[in-house]
This record gives C-alpha cells, structure tokens and sequence, in this order.
C-alpha cells in the first residue's frame, strides 16, 4: 500500500500538538518512521494501531485513541470512542454465535516487556523481581534531561541490592536498556553510562544555545523576547526561541558559569516573571481565561485595533477618496484597522 502523504503531514501536525502540549521533543511522542509507517498501513482500530512497528504498550494506551481517531476522521469514518473500533480488550471475542459462546482461552502470565513495538523477554522467574516497565522509564527520564555533558549513574539508582536474583535482574536490565535508549553499562554492571542528547526544534534542527555573546547581550535578548511575547521561551519552538530557552537552562543547571552578580541579576529577572507561563499548555490557558475576562468590544480590538473608536474628519475625507478610487472593502478594512460592517456603514453614512 502506497504512502498516504496528506495523512503523514496530519499525523505530523497531531505530533506536534501533542509534544507543545507536553513539553518534550516531537520525536518524543512518534519518530517519523512510526508516522510513515501510519500513513502507509492507515490502522482504523485501536489494537491495529497497536501492531505498527514503533508502537508500544505505553503509547498504545497514552495515544492510541487520538491518532486512530484522527485516522478515521480522515477516512471519513466515525469517530464516536464508545464504538467497537476504539475497544482495549485484546482478547475480546469479536464473533460470538447466536447460541453458543465459545470460552476464552485462559490468559498466560505476561514475561516480556514492550518498547517502540519490540518485545523484550525476561521469563517468568525474573518478572516479579521488579517493575520492569516503570524502572525502564526511570531510565528515560535520566536520558531526556541529559543535554550538556555525559552522565554517570550506579546502577543502585535504578535496582537496589537487596533484589531476588540481582546479577540476573541486573543483567537483563542493562541488555534492554542499552538496545532501547541507546546507553552504555559498565563491564562490571555497576554504573549506567548515559551520553549527551540533542535536542530539536519545531524544524527538526539541533538546538543550541545563544552562542558569540556576552551575557549582558543574552540577558537583554530574554528580556526583550519574555517583554514582546508575555511568557518564557518554550520547547519544540522556532530556533531562536529555542536557543534562549537553553541558555536559560544552562544556568539553571550550573551549566553556564556566571559571577555572582551576574547570577544575582539573572535570579531577580526570573523572580520578576514568575507568574508568567512556562510551557505552551499554560500560556494557551492563560490567553483563554483573558479573552474570557474581556468585554466584547475588547475581543473585537484583539482583531481591529480601532474597533468602535469615533471617525476623525480625517479620516473620513480619507475613507471617501480612497473608496472613490475603487479601494475593496478588504483593503479599506486594513487601512482603517475596523471591521467590515463599520466600513460599509460609515461610506452609506458619509454618501447621504
């Protein structure tokens, strides 16, 4: 089956909604791979989505339902979550005989677990031993905030030594953990050596930080971004922003070396916006309860900034010149900053 194009861009934009909303990389959420692989096989139910290659068990429950929701809503099918399609019981028998139901098969205890749509097997004398999904993500959590310089964690942090059958456990674990997260484990099984990661931005480019300038220069570029845009630099944004949202971190995390009264003034800023937002949901929010806040005639100068302010004489003799030369309502509507309605209504006033 031939790649739908028009679907990887939707799925593409759904990505990128998700990872603004949750503040993490696009790639975070599907790596393109998985979204090529969903334009071409286009999975209209929620266990189909399951079988694509990428998809594990987590992102089958954390986003099966809005991308197959968004695929049948492209197909034109429905997209009512209560049908069958959006059903999580694997096992569920779809065909049932008008008389007879046949038994289901008792499940087996499950000894594997699932990562980017590769299981990993364990056996079932290893299972029990830990919370293999939820130390797994413990794990990615440390990958994610590794951006500046390589990290080096015991592997106590992770499997604590009082865990049946630990060399097995350990073992095990450091296997899956280096095919899934692409990090390193020590010879002796002691120490998770974790490398530096890259982030990206809306673009899919390498972002880094604010480079060839001072921190005088650094601090007035935030100061001015934050004054223009009313909230902090967010993630998987343009490349600017994203390059002062970093340099922000770097001396979050004593990355970036400052004075002590560079790092004075730079606490004292971030104390000044701390009622501003910090991720995209949060500034999407606060927009929605201002607009709510707001009189009609205010909602209307969001979109016309001269909305309902008194013409001029100058602006009046203006409006008929221009209007006489064949100016389109469109036009005369940018000029004067007002809407249609008030455009029209002041010519058939001023033309009695």
């Amino acid at each position: 089956m031939a790649e739908d194009k028009t679907l990887f861009e939707n799925l593409r934009q759904l990505r990128l909604k998700i990872a603004s909303e949750r503040g993490v990389p696009p790639y975070v959420i599907f790596s393109d791979k998985t979204l090529h692989q969903l334009a071409i096989v286009q999975p209209i139910t929620y266990i189909a989505f399951g079988s694509i290659s990428g998809i594990g068990t987590h992102k089958l429950e954390s986003l099966g339902t809005i991308f197959v929701k968004a695929i049948r809503e492209y197909k034109g099918l429905s997209t009512n979550e209560t049908e069958e399609w959006n059903d999580k019981n694997i096992n569920k028998d779809i065909e049932i005989n008008d008389s007879v139901t046949t038994p289901k098969a008792k499940k087996s205890v499950r000894d594997f677990v699932t990562f980017n749509g590769t299981e990993y097997h364990i056996g079932s004398e290893l299972m029990g031993c830990i919370k293999w999904r939820t130390t797994i993500g413990n794990v990615s959590k440390d990958v994610y905030y590794t951006l500046w310089q390589e990290n080096r964690y015991p592997m106590t942090r992770y499997i604590s030594e009082d865990v049946q059958c630990r060399d097995m456990v350990v073992k095990r674990f450091a296997e899956i953990i280096s095919a899934v997260y692409n990090v390193e484990v020590s010879p002796d099984y002691q120490t998770v050596i974790i490398p530096v990661r890259t982030e990206y931005d809306e673009n899919g480019k390498p972002v880094h930080s604010l480079e060839g300038v001072s921190f005088e220069e650094a601090l007035d570029k935030f100061k001015q971004f934050v004054e223009q845009n009313g909230h902090l630099p967010f993630a998987t944004s343009g490349e600017y922003e994203c390059s002062l949202r970093r340099w922000q971190q770097e001396i979050n995390h004593d990355i970036r070396p400052l004075t002590h009264t560079q790092y004075k003034e730079f606490e004292e800023l971030m104390a000044s916006y701390a009622d501003l937002p910090r991720t995209r949901v949060l500034w999407e929010k606060k927009k929605e309860q201002e607009k709510e806040n707001m009189s009609y005639i205010e909602q209307q100068r969001l979109k016309h900034s001269k909305a309902y302010v008194q013409w001029t004489e100058d602006e009046d003799k203006k409006l008929i010149e221009l209007h006489a030369i064949g100016k389109t309502i469109e036009e005369l509507c940018k000029i004067f900053a007002r809407n249609e309605g008030a455009i029209k209504s002041r010519i058939k006033k001023l033309s009695q």
